[in-house]
């Protein structure tokens, strides 16, 4: 694949990913609760402090973007 139609691709998704801050939201809010949770059954039974934690965004690690190959 030429390079122009990769980067399209990829230039795509990036943009398809900024226009859902929202539904990031959602899944950094629940994240967020089931880490303090953990976090804090654990420093309980260890006798400390709790945590607060503050996620940043955007909180991607990475992008696929899947295109069917052409058979020849």
């Amino acid at each position: 694949m030429p390079l122009a139609e990769r980067t399209s691709h990829v230039r795509w998704a990036l943009e398809l990913l900024a226009k859902v801050p929202e539904a990031f939201q959602t899944v950094l809010d629940q994240r967020r609760t089931m880490i303090i949770e953990s976090h804090n059954r654990l420093r309980g039974m260890l006798k400390q402090g709790k945590i607060e934690v503050t996620p940043h965004q955007p909180d991607i690690l990475g992008c696929y973007v899947l295109v069917p190959a052409v058979l020849r």
